[in-house]
């Protein structure tokens, strides 16, 4: 009878696993953030009106869109140069990938500045080498706040194909 038991919590366990990793996409919260990675696709440029913007060679750019919320009542910053949140690229044998940083931001961007509690979206854009699989590895937040990464698997994360 327990085995019997067992059996069945086992396989209602994997059940929910199955259906919670399936959803597509992946999200954390640090102490003052919460993230969403919603969708991700390729570009062999980044631009604005005013400056474009290419990989170094062998590269390209894993843009990923994310939204982002202020958990706070209070405004604040995102911002890797000013105050050290970061978002980076893991492929499975380890190596990391930084978001890059433009002087003039391209269309669509993740915007910097946050009102208390509010939630916005945009693209991070990230040199890897060409031929990555973004869904064999994983988004990793670094909030200032948070004393540990946030990991985010790329697995069931939707590719944008426009």
């Amino acid at each position: 009878m327990r085995l019997k038991s067992r059996l069945i919590f086992t396989g209602l366990l994997l059940t929910v696993i199955l259906l919670t990793g399936c959803m597509g996409g992946a999200d954390g919260k640090s102490q003052t953030w919460a993230i969403k990675v919603n969708s991700y696709h390729f570009a062999d440029k980044a631009g604005s009106g005013y400056s474009t913007y290419v990989p170094d060679e062998g590269y390209t750019y894993l843009v990923v869109n994310v939204s982002l919320t202020n958990l706070t009542q209070e405004p604040q910053d995102f911002s890797m140069i000013f105050v050290g949140n970061t978002l980076n690229y893991v492929s499975p044998n380890g190596n990391r990938y930084d978001m890059s940083n433009f002087l003039s931001r391209p269309s669509g961007h993740l915007p910097e500045s946050y009102k208390a509690q509010q939630t916005r979206s945009g693209d991070v854009y990230i040199q890897v080498p060409v031929g990555t699989n973004p869904r064999e590895g994983d988004v990793v937040f670094k909030a200032i706040d948070n004393p540990k990464d946030i990991v985010l698997s790329l697995k069931d994360t939707p590719e944008n194909v426009d």
